[in-house]
């Protein structure tokens, strides 16, 4: 005997499974385009403080140090839609790490404050400078470029599944596997 879930769900349950089934698929397409064209970098990582944590490829080399700090709030005090706000969360919208970039994304404008930052505000002066990094191409290495082509062709599959089972038996726990493909 065959349950067919699908026909006790009414239009607006089966409007909102596709509508979170396509944003699931969306969301993954982002590293699906990474195995085509793959992402800039400016050659350094930084923590969410924006400490400059790791220097290891130009175009940061001799124009960023370990231990310099990105002037996060300077950057973006022309507002939240300006370039220099849109080159800040270029260096720390992926929450901190390596920093990559779209390839077409273009010139970086930072200011960078050398050296240690005091705790307090002791009247201490810092050097600020202003450095502009252009974006060069950081292909993906074979084994990585097939490690995330793997993962999408899983994360896929999960959400594939993930639908089957909601429609056709809808339960809360289903649902709740649906809704965790965002995070996939």
């Amino acid at each position: 005997m065959r349950i067919d879930g699908a026909a006790g769900l009414s239009r607006l349950g089966r409007g909102a499974i596709i509508i979170l089934a396509l944003w699931a698929a969306f969301l993954n397409l982002s590293d699906v385009a990474r195995l085509v064209v793959p992402l800039d970098t400016l050659g350094f990582a930084v923590d969410n403080d924006g400490r400059v944590t790791d220097v290891f490829d130009s175009p940061a080399t001799g124009t960023i140090r370990m231990g310099d700090r990105i002037d996060l709030s300077r950057n973006c005090r022309s507002g939240l839609m300006s370039p220099a706000c849109a080159d800040v969360l270029a260096v720390v919208g992926g929450m901190a790490g390596t920093e990559y970039v779209a390839p077409w994304r273009g010139a970086v404008d930072l200011t960078v404050v050398s050296g240690d930052v005091p705790a307090e505000n002791t009247g201490h002066r810092l050097a600020k400078t202003n450095v502009e990094l252009n974006p060069q191409p950081a292909p993906l290495k074979p084994i990585v470029w097939s490690a995330l082509l793997l993962d999408e062709i899983l994360a896929f599959v999960f959400i594939a599944i993930a639908i089957a089972m909601v429609w056709q038996l809808p339960n809360p726990g289903d649902v709740g596997i649906l809704c965790l493909c965002h995070m996939v």
